[in-house]
């Protein structure tokens, strides 16, 4: 890629199936946020994912493992662009008071001869039974039910008329004292509390009240990532993989000849470019691409390259059993003296370098 994408086109580009391989490569080497994107990419070829697998945390080993156990991975669409996010307008609630009964809900007797026990009034039991439509119990002046006049029930049937006036009376007060009750205001007895409640015979229209309630919804900023030195994550880019291929250094190539194929620093001039860590990481992600089996090396691992930590090697992680092997191998592959020749990474004295012819 030619130029340095930032990272919503990174993010664009990583999420785009038709994005080759040599893209996901530059943007790996300047986007770690991404990298397991990149590895479940369908175009991300088998050194790229070494590489990832050998760099990245457990996520992006974890799709790494999957991917070479033969797990297929999700199809990806394209990235859309992000919704644009609109401000809702404010919402109005209108509420309104909810009017009060003006009449008390009449009072439920508990026992027949309670009636009016509501109202704080206990009436006979002859009133309580005639108030529910029901007759009032017969009342005999002594002996049967028949009176003691005999068996034409002189003695009760003369008390009769006298009951029934007597209980129409008495309803007729109760109403009278339950208008009473309704109409005024409720007195609190001596030494209690009770509650007051007024009743307006004519009650007046209360006026509207409306409550408007404004809510504002404010959508937060959208959290933007500070952007990274580039120079910074090349060189922690540099300094892992010289890490994650140290292992590999020393189970194969330490102490036989190999090909050393690119020895650079940052801020040296060479072949007309002032070097720099980001350039270094992309020249070694090339040279992986092209030569899958290279290893890069800090140039303080071993005393036969005589550099400092500053330094990176590029080793082409072949060995041969003698220099001219090593030499072949750079003639085999076109490559020139200044850019290939035998080396041995060693801290064994002796001759560790030859060049071409």
């Amino acid at each position: 890629m030619d130029q340095q994408l930032s990272a919503q086109e990174a993010l664009a580009a990583v999420t785009n199936p038709a994005t080759p391989g040599t893209n996901l490569q530059a943007i790996a080497a300047s986007h770690p946020e991404l990298w397991s994107q990149i590895a479940a990419h369908p175009n991300a070829y088998p050194e790229l994912l070494n590489w990832l697998d050998a760099v990245g945390d457990s996520q992006v080993r974890g799709i790494v493992a999957a991917r070479d156990a033969g797990i297929p991975m999700p199809e990806m669409q394209p990235t859309a662009p992000p919704p644009t996010m609109t401000t809702p307008a404010p919402t109005m609630a209108i509420q309104a008071p909810i009017p009060a009964p003006m009449w008390a809900p009449e009072p439920t007797p508990a026992q027949p001869q309670t009636a009016w026990a509501g109202y704080g009034q206990t009436l006979p039991a002859e009133a309580a039974w005639a108030g529910y439509g029901q007759p009032a119990p017969r009342i005999n002046g002594g002996g049967n039910q028949n009176g003691s006049g005999g068996n034409n029930g002189s003695g009760g049937n003369s008390m009769r008329p006298l009951i029934i006036i007597l209980a129409i009376a008495l309803v007729i007060a109760a109403c009278i004292v339950a208008y009473l009750l309704l109409a005024k205001p409720a007195s609190s007895g001596s030494g209690a509390s009770s509650a007051s409640a007024t009743t307006h015979t004519t009650p007046s229209p209360a006026p509207s009240v409306v409550t408007v309630t404004q809510t504002e919804t404010q959508t937060a900023p959208p959290t933007t990532q500070q952007p990274q030195d580039p120079e910074s994550v090349a060189y922690q880019n540099l300094i892992n993989q010289a890490n994650s291929d140290l292992p590999r250094v020393q189970a194969s190539i330490q102490d036989a000849w190999t090909n050393l194929l690119a020895t650079k620093e940052s801020g040296t001039l060479a072949d007309g470019t002032t070097w720099n860590y980001e350039s270094i990481w992309n020249l070694y992600l090339s040279m992986k691409q092209q030569y899958p089996s290279a290893l890069l090396i800090q140039g303080n691992t071993y005393t036969s390259t005589n550099l400092g930590p500053e330094w990176f090697l590029v080793a082409s992680g072949v060995t041969f059993s003698d220099p001219d092997s090593a030499l072949g191998w750079c003639y085999t592959n076109g490559l020139p003296d200044n850019d290939c020749f035998a080396f041995r990474f060693t801290d064994i004295d002796g001759t560790n370098a030859k060049h071409q012819g």
